[in-house]
């Protein structure tokens, strides 16, 4: 099968331009439906609420598709695994943690305001530290996330190491080898979401999985790693598992990438660039700027019209803040974190860029 796409073309503009819609319909969503008396949960923001759901999904289906993606541009074997882990952790774990402190700030700051309604939210220290290593999901139910939405991150650094370890058995050569990764994927997936209700607070923490197994499918197929039919059979198989074990609702997050990928991976925008690329940061960020500022105008602010432009206002400050958030914190750590090679490959392909740059900079 002929696709638009090839394994040759290392960046693909369309994902940071989802990640810039797909992070504006997850504020937009958290902003009308998550703040308690600001909107009534009618059918628009209920289906608002349900499409920043599905968005969310969809970043999981990228997430599965970039990372392999970069695996594979990379040259990947096992023993690149810790400095290919180091430099996800440089990646990601200074900004979040740096979040989470302003998160814990700002449970006591909040105490201040005029319209603090009396309920203790200030976090304990064991539930300070369960964050560091994403392991909230793993102890008793009355500990929870300091910031709700850092429940995606917990799966996210799951499959960040478990597609380091599985990488060189997905992308084989021989299909016994793919079949024992898919197999091991989907099953640790089922088995956990049937077996670990009631032990786990947290069940579906690990129910995500075969989400992200859709994008990587879609990356093996493009790396030509595996053929149309391969691809076809286990996109069926894995979309089964998701209608009977995940949900008919996130099976929708399966549609859309294999659709920008084959067909738009070239369409972006600067504006989209721009907004795409501190994405993460307006993710950290959101729940600390807009949906504060939004909790403060809910008691103030009553016409329907000031509403939405309170949104639209609630929206431009976390975008405003995630950008410094993004210029001061996250750029400089993905800074550092570029500079760990994962491989030798690696190293020659960064100092080649480095003297090609060099070079056309020379007069």
């Amino acid at each position: 099968m002929k696709l638009g796409i090839t394994k040759n073309d290392k960046n693909i503009p369309i994902i940071n331009a989802y990640r810039a819609i797909g992070i504006t319909v997850v504020c937009a969503a958290h902003f009308t439906y998550n703040i308690v008396g600001f909107f009534k949960h009618n059918d628009f923001t209920t289906g608002l609420h349900y499409t920043g759901y599905i968005a969310v999904m969809i970043f999981f289906t990228v997430s599965g598709f970039v990372i392999p993606w970069w695996l594979y541009h990379a040259k990947y074997k096992i023993n690149d695994y810790f400095r290919f882990v180091a430099r996800r952790m440089i990646r990601i774990e200074p900004p979040f943690i740096i979040a989470l402190a302003l998160a814990v700030a700002y449970t006591y700051v909040r105490t201040i305001s005029p319209h603090y309604n009396g309920i203790e939210t200030s976090p304990t220290a064991k539930q300070i530290l369960l964050h560091l290593g994403y392991l909230i999901p793993f102890t008793e139910p009355n500990i929870t996330w300091i910031r709700p939405a850092y429940w995606t991150l917990a799966i996210e650094c799951q499959f960040y190491l478990m597609m380091g370890l599985l990488f060189p058995f997905i992308s084989h050569v021989k299909i016994i080898f793919r079949l024992f990764a898919y197999g091991f994927i989907l099953g640790l997936s089922i088995y956990l979401i049937l077996f670990t209700t009631g032990v786990f607070p947290w069940p579906y923490l690990f129910k995500f999985f075969p989400l992200l197994l859709s994008g990587t499918l879609l990356c093996l197929l493009v790396t030509e790693k595996i053929n149309f039919n391969e691809y076809a059979i286990m996109s069926i198989i894995n979309a089964a598992i998701i209608w009977f074990f995940v949900g008919k609702l996130e099976l929708i997050g399966l549609i859309f990438l294999p659709i920008m990928i084959l067909f738009f991976h070239k369409k972006s925008h600067p504006f989209l660039d721009f907004i795409g690329n501190m994405s993460y940061s307006i993710y950290l960020m959101h729940s600390l700027t807009g949906t504060a500022v939004l909790n403060y105008l809910a008691h103030i602010v009553h016409d329907p019209v000031l509403k939405i432009g309170a949104v639209i206002f609630g929206i431009a400050f976390t975008f405003f803040c995630s950008w410094l958030f993004y210029k001061f914190i996250e750029k400089p750590s993905h800074k550092i974190s570029l500079k760990i090679a994962i491989n030798q490959f690696e190293f020659v392909d960064k100092k080649r860029k480095s003297l090609n740059t060099a070079e056309e900079k020379a007069p």
